[in-house]
């Protein structure tokens, strides 16, 4: 954040304010800026990248915990989030390897399975928790809780993920279309809680 300062007629001060979230407002990770998403680029003609999804922008659904989403009484008390544009191409050369792996939810991985030539998608259902943490379960059934403060993660909307030239796919802000960035964690080391 920038806070400008007039000294006087000719000099302007400016100062730049760490990006912190305090409070009971949830702080969000986003992997693009507000008004685009990351599109995979597989609908034919469309981009790879943060492109602006020209209908709905992002607003995640909150949880009180993995099972539990936020009741409507209690969102209307939960403050608009913080947005922090926190991009992959830039913090990955904080991860190891100097790599990222994205998760997106197992629909959305089925359709990029059927439609294009890669495979291996990392298909996850993960929450965001109404502090902004995400949450996810393993395999096995344990819950996890990633400290996005604490780890090189972002969030964001997905777009252009099917590879049909008679795809009229738009962002339409589902809960189940939103992709999470991580880094790439060695074997031996688990995400911070």
């Amino acid at each position: 954040m920038l806070k400008f300062f007039r000294k006087n007629k000719t000099q302007l001060s400016i100062t730049v304010c760490p990006q912190t979230c305090t409070g009971n407002r949830p702080c969000i990770r986003k992997c693009c800026s507000l008004d685009k998403i990351y599109s995979f680029g597989f609908t034919p003609g469309r981009q790879r990248g943060c492109l602006n999804p020209g209908t709905e922008y992002l607003k995640p659904k909150f949880y009180s915990d993995y099972s539990n989403p936020v009741s409507d009484t209690e969102l209307e008390n939960i403050p608009l989030p913080h947005f922090i544009e926190k991009y992959p191409s830039s913090f990955k050369y904080e991860c190891p390897g100097n790599r990222t792996v994205f998760f997106v939810f197992p629909r959305v991985a089925d359709i990029m399975h059927n439609t294009t030539i890669y495979s291996g998608f990392s298909a996850i259902n993960f929450r965001i928790r109404k502090d902004g943490n995400i949450l996810f379960r393993y395999p096995d059934g344990r819950c996890k809780v990633i400290n996005t403060a604490e780890n090189n993660v972002c969030i964001d909307g997905v777009m252009n993920f099917e590879n049909r030239s008679d795809s009229t796919h738009v962002f339409d802000n589902r809960e189940d279309e939103i992709v999470m960035f991580i880094c790439t964690l060695p074997a031996n080391e688990e995400v911070r809680k």
